[in-house]
């Protein structure tokens, strides 16, 4: 499997987290679609990148292999599990809405 290249999220990933300052009514219509399209209860987001959505949305832990962008999730209170989503270190079980 091809290594995933993390260099641009390392180097940008406070101009990645200022832009949805910069872009408060972009950063909240994300958020209500993300809030409407997201089952309630505990989950994990797979690209947490900086932890910014996961945050708001109550998302207790995330995947990101950008250390950079995870130590920013960190400090948003977010558990990070520091890998790529093609080598999950657990069990994936998917579930549908009945």
């Amino acid at each position: 499997m091809k290594a995933i290249n993390t260099t641009i999220f390392e180097s940008q990933a406070q101009e990645y987290d200022a832009w949805f300052d910069n872009h408060p009514e972009l950063f909240q219509n994300e958020y209500l679609t993300l809030k409407n399209a997201i089952p309630g209860g505990i989950g994990i987001e797979i690209g947490v990148g900086t932890g910014r959505f996961a945050e708001v949305l109550k998302i207790p832990v995330g995947v990101e292999p950008a250390h950079a962008m995870a130590q920013m999730a960190i400090a948003r209170g977010i558990t990070v599990i520091k890998t790529k989503a093609e080598e999950l270190p657990f069990q994936v079980c998917l579930l549908t809405m009945p």
